[in-house]
C-alpha cells in the first residue's frame, strides 16, 4: 500500500473506513525511508465496520528494529560424508544489526471551546481527542537484532573393510574413521535502541488536557542472542576382514596295544584370524565462545512546558499525579447503620499530588463518589484545590450519595449483608473524563444492612390437633440508636404474623383479621432484644398430613419517612408446619411409621392408607418432628419401640430438621442397643429413601458387635473350657443366644501372649463360620485388668445379628402418588413368619384378583383387629409377597453356600436347621390348611416358581462347578445344600404337588395328571432360566459371588414386579446382608464370613465410639423433651376450653418482653409438666379402637354426602390426597402366560 501523504483528518478518516479488516494500522508518513522524524498516526478500532470512535490515538515515532543474524538451516549438513572423507565445517553466522533510536514527538494540547469535551492535538499533525478516547505519545527505541545461529558440522565418513582372510592370505585390518567438521560460530544479540524524548506545549488553563496523555519512551530491549553450531560426529572404524579356518591330514606316531610303534593319520585345522577394526573419526568442534544478549536502549525523556498567563514558561518532567490518600464515612443518621434508603457521607477527604508537576489551578478539577451498584452519588461534587508536587491537602466539604434500595428479593430466612466499597474518583468535568490514577488511592469497605435483626424463629415444624402450641420469635436493634414510634427516632417497627391458609386459630388474632397479628414496638433500645410469644392451635378443619404456613415479617419505616408512610419488609420468615396425628398405641398394629415434619406429605398420607387399605393391616405413626425421639411417650419412661418386637418398623429416612438447630437424620435419634435387641428377635425394619446412605451404613455396623462386657472364663459366664464344647453348645440351639461364652488361653512357648490371644481367635473365627455360617459371632479377648500381670486370658465369643434379621433400605425417593416400587417393599418389610403364613394361605386363591383378609390372614394372628367387615388385600401386595418369599429363601441360600470352597463339617440330615427362614417355610405350610386339592391354578403355579428359582439357585454353574461338588469334594457345603433342596424340601410338598425329578432327564412318573406334567415342566424351564441368568451375570461380574448374584436376580424381578420401564432403578439395599456379612474387605477376613475375630483395640475403638454416641443420644432425647414440653400443650389440660393461654406459660398479654444484653432462653418449665410430641393420650383397648372405628366409618359417610364449597381455604381430609381403592390397582409384573416371577 502507497504511504498516506498529508492531507487533513477528515479526508483521512474517511479513508480509514473504507477498510474491511478486523484490526487496521494506517501509518502517514511523509518520507518513508528517509533519516528523520517519523510521525505516525495509529487509529485502533476493533470493529471497523461499525462507525464508533477508535478508543485510543497513536502518535509513533518507533525506532526501527534491528536485522537479526543469519540462522542456518541444518538440512544441508545433516548426511554423511562419503566414506574415507572429513565432515565439512559449518558456516558462521552473520550479525544482527542494533534497533535504531526513537524519534522526538512534538505536540501542543489545547482545549476546544467550541465542542465540549474535545482536546486539540497540533504539531506535525493534528488530530482530536474526544471524551471516549485517550492519546498515546509512542517513540520506544527499536529492539535489537537477535543473535545468529552457526551452522552444524557435517558427520565424518566412515572407514574403509578389510579385506578377508583366505588360505593363502591373511585377513587385513579396517581403515579409521574420518573427522567429523566443525560448527560454525553463532553471534551475540545486538543492542536496542534509545527512546526518544516527548514535547508538550499546553497553556496554564488548559492543564486538565493532560489527562488523556499517555506516552511511551522505554529503549528497545537487546536482542536475544544466538547459538554455536555443534560438531559433526565422527565417522566410523572400518570393520577388519573376517577369519578363515581350513582342515589338513597329517601323520602321527602312536603305541598301540600290543606295545608296538604304529603309524596313523589325523585332521589337523588350520586358522586365520580376523582383522582388527578402525579406529572412529573425532567428533567436530563446538565453539566455546560465550554469547551474550544485546544491551537494551536507554530510555527517552519527557518535558511538559507550561505558557503561563503572563507569557512566562515553566518547564516540567512530567504531569502532575492525583492520589486519594484517606477520607471518613459515616451513616447519615449516625447509628452505626449503612441500611437501604439512607445517605452515606464522605469527609475529610485528603488528596496527594505525587507528580513533578502543580495540578490545575484554573481548569479545576472535581471530586465524587464512584458509582457503585448500591450507591447514586449526590448532585454536588467537591472542587480540588491547585496542589504543588508533593503536596497534601484537606478538601474542603462533604460528599453524599444515596443507598438504593433492594433490587433482588432474599430467599425468607436471609438477613441483608452485602459488602460494598467506597472509592472516590477525581475528574474534570469540561473534559467529561477521570483522572486515572486517582481510582488506585484509599477505599472504604462497607455493609448495608438493618438497624433491626430478626433471629431464628423457635417452633415446632409439626404440630397435632388438640395441642397448643407456642411459638417465639427474638427482634434485636443492632444500632446505636433506639427504635420504635415513641422513641427519640420516631421510626416505626414491628413484626407481622399471617396464616394465609387460615388452618391455625391464633390466640391474639382479633375478629376483624382472625389470620393476621401485628405487634408494633414502642421501644427498643440500642443493643437490646425485643422477645414475641404467640400462642395457636390448628382449626378442626385442618387436614392431617397437610402443611400450613406462617409467615412472620419484621417491619420497619424508611429513614426519611414520615410517621403515617407505609412499613417496609426487611426480614421475613416462611414457617412450614406439618400438621400431624399425635402417637397412640394400637396393640393389634402391625406396622410403625416413623415419619418428619420434611417427609412428602402426599407421600405418607397414601403410605398409611396402603397398609390400612391394601395389606388391611393396622399401623401406628410416630412422628420425630413432634416427638424429637424415639423414646419417652405418654409420660411414660418406656421406649416407643419396644412395643413393636417382632412387628415392622418403617422409618422415613430423609434428613430432617431438628428444631432449628441443624439437621438430623432419623437414625441418629435411634438407640444402636433397641434397635440390636428388636432386629435380633425379629423385628423388621425398613428405611426409606435415605437421604445419607453412608451415614446408616455406619450406623448399621454398630449393631455388627452387641455392646456388652466379655467376662474371663472363672466367672458365671464361662461355658465349657475348650472351643469345640462351646460350639457344640451353639449348635444344638437353632435361636439366637445372649450368653456371653468364654474359655481359657494360655500363653504358649517362643510367643507372647497376645500373639497367642490373636491366632486363638483366628482359629475359633474359621471354626464358627463352618460350623454356623448364617449365624454372626464375635470371637474377642475378654475384659482383664491391663495392669495386672497375666500369664493367661481368656477369648469370649459373643453372638450378634444372623442373617434372618431384616434390615432393608429402599433407594427411589418419594413421590406425589405411591408407586408399585414402595408396594413391594412395605409388602417386603413383613416379618417372614408372617409372610410365610399369608402365602400358604393366598395359594387358595386367585392371585390375579384382590384376595379377602378372610382368606389371606385364616388362622394368623393378623386379624387380630377384625372387626366382621370383609376386606380385600390387593393383588399386587399378594405378587409382592411372593417375590419377597423368593427373594428372602434365595438369600438365605446363597450366603450358606457363598463360601463353599471348603468341606461342609455340618452334616446333611443337620443341614436344614441351619436355614431358619427355609425351615419357616416347610413348617408353616404343615400348619396352614393348604393341600393339593385347595391350591388354584395360579398357586400351585407360584408355587412351582419358586421351587424352581431355589432349585436354580442351588445348582451348579457349569461343568467345572459340578465337577467340584460331585467328585473332587464330595463333602462341601453346596452339594449338601442341593441335596436338601431337591429331596428334603420337595419331599416335603408331596402333598401338595409331585415331587419333581432331580433332572430333566427322568422320565415320567406314572400316574401323574397332566396337570401335574405341566407344572413339573414349569419347574425345571423356571431352574433352568435362572442357571441361565447367574451364569450370565458370572461373566459380567465376577466378583459379586454367589450372594451378589442372587441380589442381582432379586433386584430384577422387582423392576418387573414395579414396572421397570418406568423406573429402571427399581433396586434395594439389604444391610444386614451388605453391611454385616464380610466380602474380603470388611470386617472378616473372607467372602461370605459373619463371624469375626476382633482384637483388643478394635474393641475399645467400637465402644468408644458407642459410648460418645450414646451420650449424644440421651443429650438430645433430654434437650428435645424439654423444647417440646416448653412449647406444646395438651388442649384438655387447659382450664378454659376456649383460645386461651394454657397453663405454665407466661401471660401473652405481656408477649412482648424485653431483655437487656442477654439472649431469650425459650424453654420455660410449666408447673404440672407438658406432654411430648402432644402424645398424653391414654392406651385405649381393643373395644375403644372399635368404637373409634366405627365413629370414623360414619363420620366418613356422611362427609362423602355432604357437598364442600370450593371457596373452602381449608377442605377436610379427603382434599388433601387421593384416596386409593387398591382394588382398583391393575394386576402387573408377572408374565401372565406362565406366572413367572423373571
Amino acid at each position: 500500500m502507497a504511504p498516506l501523504r498529508a492531507a487533513p483528518l477528515p479526508s483521512i478518516l474517511s479513508n480509514l473506513f473504507t477498510c474491511t479488516f478486523e484490526t487496521a494500522t494506517m501509518t502517514f508518513c511523509p518520507c518513508r525511508g528517509v533519516v528523520g522524524v517519523i510521525t505516525e498516526v495509529v487509529i485502533r478500532q476493533k470493529e471497523m465496520h461499525s462507525q464508533t470512535l477508535p478508543t485510543t490515538i497513536v502518535i509513533s515515532a518507533v525506532g526501527r528494529a534491528g536485522e537479526p543474524g543469519t540462522y542456518w538451516d541444518t538440512w544441508g549438513n545433516n548426511f554423511q560424508a562419503q566414506a574415507g572423507s572429513p565432515g565439512r565445517h559449518g558456516r558462521h553466522a552473520s550479525h544482527p544489526t542494533a534497533g535504531s533510536h526513537g524519534q522526538d514527538i512534538h505536540i501542543k494540547l489545547a482545549y476546544d471551546n467550541d465542542r465540549p469535551g474535545l482536546v486539540q492535538v497540533s504539531g506535525q499533525k493534528y488530530v482530536e481527542v474526544s471524551p471516549a478516547q485517550t492519546l498515546l505519545l509512542d517513540c520506544r527505541g527499536g529492539d535489537g537484532g537477535a543473535g545468529g545461529f552457526g551452522e552444524n558440522g557435517q558427520p565424518g565418513g566412515c572407514g574403509f573393510n578389510g579385506g578377508d582372510a583366505t588360505r593363502y592370505y591373511y585377513a587385513t585390518d579396517g581403515t579409521a574413521g574420518q573427522n567429523g567438521g566443525d560448527g560454525g560460530r553463532g553471534t551475540s544479540g545486538a543492542a536496542g535502541g534509545r527512546g526518544g524524548a516527548v514535547y508538550v506545549t499546553v497553556s496554564e488553563s488548559d492543564l486538565d488536557t493532560l489527562i488523556p496523555l499517555e506516552y511511551s519512551i522505554s529503549g528497545g530491549k537487546g536482542g536475544p542472542p544466538g547459538g554455536h553450531g555443534n560438531g559433526g560426529r565422527g565417522g566410523e572404524g572400518g570393520n577388519g576382514g573376517r577369519s578363515y579356518t581350513w582342515f589338513t591330514t597329517e601323520l602321527y606316531t602312536y603305541i598301540d596295544s600290543d606295545a608296538s610303534l604304529t603309524t596313523g593319520l589325523r585332521p589337523k585345522a588350520h586358522h586365520h584370524p580376523r582383522g582388527r577394526d578402525g579406529p572412529g573419526g573425532q567428533c567436530g568442534r563446538r565453539d566455546t565462545t560465550p554469547l551474550y544478549r544485546g544491551q537494551d536502549g536507554s530510555n527517552g525523556s519527557t518535558q511538559i512546558t507550561v505558557i503561563r498567563s503572563d507569557n512566562s514558561t515553566g518547564v516540567y518532567p512530567s504531569r502532575y499525579m492525583l492520589v486519594v490518600e484517606g477520607f471518613d464515612v459515616r451513616d447519615e443518621n449516625d447509628d452505626g447503620i449503612n441500611e437501604p434508603g439512607e445517605y452515606v457521607i464522605v469527609s475529610n477527604i485528603r488528596v496527594k499530588n505525587v507528580g513533578k508537576m502543580p495540578s490545575p489551578g484554573k481548569a479545576r478539577l472535581s471530586v465524587q463518589i464512584r458509582e457503585t451498584s448500591w450507591l447514586t452519588p449526590g448532585h454536588k461534587p467537591l472542587e480540588l484545590p491547585a496542589l504543588a508536587p508533593g503536596m497534601t491537602a484537606l478538601v474542603p466539604g462533604t460528599l453524599r450519595a444515596l443507598i438504593r434500595m433492594e433490587t433482588t428479593t432474599r430467599s425468607t430466612g436471609t438477613t441483608l449483608r452485602a459488602k460494598d466499597t467506597v472509592s472516590l474518583r477525581a475528574y474534570s468535568e469540561r473534559l467529561q473524563r477521570d483522572v486515572p490514577e486517582f481510582e488506585n488511592g484509599v477505599t472504604v469497605p462497607i455493609t448495608y444492612q438493618y438497624p433491626l435483626l430478626l433471629h431464628t424463629p423457635t417452633y415446632l415444624d409439626c404440630v397435632a390437633k388438640g395441642c397448643i402450641v407456642r411459638s417465639v420469635w427474638t427482634i434485636e436493634n443492632i444500632s446505636s440508636k433506639p427504635i420504635g414510634h415513641t422513641s427519640t427516632t420516631g421510626r416505626r417497627a414491628g413484626t407481622s404474623l399471617s396464616d394465609p391458609k387460615g388452618m391455625f386459630a391464633l390466640q391474639r388474632a382479633s375478629s376483624e383479621t382472625p389470620h393476621d397479628i401485628v405487634d408494633m414496638i414502642d421501644i427498643l433500645d440500642p443493643g437490646c432484644k425485643m422477645v414475641v410469644a404467640l400462642d395457636f392451635e390448628v382449626r378442626p378443619e385442618a387436614g392431617e398430613y397437610s402443611t400450613g404456613h406462617m409467615l412472620l415479617d419484621l417491619m420497619l419505616s424508611e429513614p426519611h419517612s414520615k410517621k403515617n408512610e407505609r412499613l417496609r419488609v426487611v426480614q421475613n420468615f416462611d414457617l412450614q408446619i406439618q400438621i400431624s396425628p399425635s402417637y397412640r398405641y394400637n396393640p393389634s398394629s402391625r406396622f410403625l411409621l416413623v415419619i418428619n415434619a420434611q417427609a412428602l406429605d402426599e407421600f405418607v398420607l397414601n403410605l398409611v392408607h396402603f397398609i390400612e387399605d391394601g395389606l388391611c393391616l393396622g399401623v401406628d405413626v410416630l412422628n420425630l418432628s413432634l416427638s424429637g425421639s424415639f423414646g419417652v411417650v405418654d409420660n411414660e419412661e418406656e421406649d416407643v419401640l419396644l412395643r413393636y418386637t417382632g412387628k415392622t418398623i418403617i422409618i422415613l429416612s430423609n434428613t430432617m430438621n431438628y428444631f432449628q438447630h441443624g439437621t438430623r437424620e432419623p437414625w441418629d435419634l435411634l438407640d444402636h442397643r433397641t434397635a440390636f435387641s428388636l432386629a435380633k428377635a425379629g423385628t423388621s425394619f425398613l428405611f426409606v429413601a435415605p437421604t445419607n446412605m453412608e451415614s446408616l451404613t455406619n450406623f448399621v455396623r454398630l449393631l455388627a458387635v452387641p455392646d456388652c462386657a466379655l467376662p474371663l472364663p472363672d466367672t458365671d459366664c464361662t461355658k465349657g473350657g475348650k472351643v469345640s464344647n462351646a460350639i457344640t453348645q451353639l449348635k444344638t440351639s437353632r435361636q439366637s443366644t445372649s450368653e456371653v461364652m468364654s474359655f481359657p488361653v494360655k500363653k504358649k512357648k517362643f510367643r507372647d501372649l497376645g500373639k497367642t490371644l490373636e491366632k486363638t481367635g483366628i482359629s475359633v473365627e474359621k471354626q464358627l463360620n463352618k460350623a454356623l455360617p448364617l449365624r454372626s459371632f464375635i470371637a474377642a479377648p475378654c475384659d482383664v485388668d491391663l495392669i495386672a500381670p497375666r500369664r493367661s486370658e481368656g477369648i469370649a465369643i459373643v453372638e450378634g445379628l444372623p442373617h434372618s434379621a431384616k434390615i432393608v433400605a429402599s433407594t427411589q425417593p418419594y413421590s406425589q402418588t405411591l408407586t408399585e416400587y414402595i408396594v413391594a417393599m412395605v409388602t417386603h418389610s413383613l416379618p417372614f413368619a408372617d409372610a410365610c403364613s399369608i402365602f400358604w394361605n393366598i395359594l387358595q386363591a386367585d392371585l390375579g384378583n384382590h384376595i379377602s383378609t378372610r382368606v389371606a390372614y385364616a388362622g394368623t394372628h393378623l386379624r387380630e383387629d377384625d372387626d366382621g367387615e370383609e376386606k380385600f388385600v390387593s393383588s399386587k401386595a399378594c405378587e409382592a409377597l411372593i417375590w419377597s418369599i423368593m427373594t428372602q429363601l434365595a438369600s438365605e441360600l446363597s450366603h450358606f453356600s457363598d463360601a463353599a470352597a471348603s468341606r461342609c463339617p455340618i452334616p446333611q440330615s443337620a443341614l436344614l436347621s441351619q436355614l431358619p427362614l427355609l425351615s419357616q417355610f416347610i413348617s408353616s405350610a404343615a400348619l396352614s390348611s393348604c393341600s393339593q386339592a385347595s391350591l388354584t391354578q395360579s398357586g400351585a403355579s407360584s408355587l412351582v416358581s419358586i421351587l424352581g428359582y431355589l432349585r436354580g439357585i442351588s445348582a451348579p454353574l457349569g461343568t467345572a462347578q459340578w465337577i467340584a461338588q460331585n467328585i473332587i469334594r464330595l463333602g462341601n457345603r453346596r452339594k449338601k445344600l442341593r441335596g436338601v433342596v431337591v429331596a428334603q424340601v420337595s419331599d416335603t410338598f408331596v402333598k401338595l404337588l409331585t415331587a419333581p425329578p432331580s433332572s430333566t432327564t427322568e422320565k415320567q412318573g406314572k400316574g401323574e395328571t397332566a396337570e401335574q406334567e405341566k407344572l413339573k415342566a414349569k419347574m425345571m424351564d423356571q431352574e433352568a432360566e435362572t442357571r441361565k441368568y447367574l451364569r450370565e451375570l458370572r461373566k459380567k461380574k465376577p466378583a459379586l459371588g454367589q450372594a451378589g448374584r442372587a441380589h442381582e436376580i432379586a433386584c430384577a424381578q422387582l423392576a418387573l414386579l414395579t414396572n421397570g420401564a418406568i423406573y429402571p432403578a427399581a433396586a434395594f439395599i439389604d444391610l444386614n446382608s451388605t453391611v454385616l456379612t464380610t466380602n474380603g474387605t470388611q470386617l472378616g477376613r473372607g467372602r461370605g464370613q459373619r463371624s469375626v475375630a476382633m482384637g483388643r483395640a478394635e474393641i475399645q475403638a467400637l465402644r468408644s465410639q458407642r459410648a460418645k454416641r450414646q451420650t449424644r443420644v440421651a443429650a438430645e432425647v433430654a434437650w428435645s423433651r424439654d423444647r417440646v414440653k416448653s412449647m406444646v400443650r395438651n388442649l384438655t389440660n387447659v382450664v378454659n376450653t376456649g383460645f386461651g393461654p394454657p397453663t405454665g406459660f407466661p401471660p401473652t398479654e405481656t408477649a412482648i418482653q424485653q431483655s437487656k444484653g442477654n439472649t431469650f432462653d425459650p424453654n420455660p418449665v410449666d408447673d404440672d409438666g407438658g406432654c411430648i410430641g402432644c402424645a398424653n393420650q391414654p392406651v385405649v383397648s381393643e373395644k375403644e379402637v372399635a368404637s373409634e372405628k366405627e365413629v370414623a366409618i360414619n363420620e366418613e359417610a356422611i362427609s362423602e354426602k355432604e357437598a364442600v364449597p370450593e371457596e373452602e381455604e381449608i377442605s377436610n381430609k379427603k382434599k388433601w390426597y387421593r384416596r386409593i381403592d387398591w382394588r382398583d390397582v391393575s394386576v402387573s409384573g408377572f408374565r401372565k402366560g406362565k406366572g413367572e416371577a423373571i
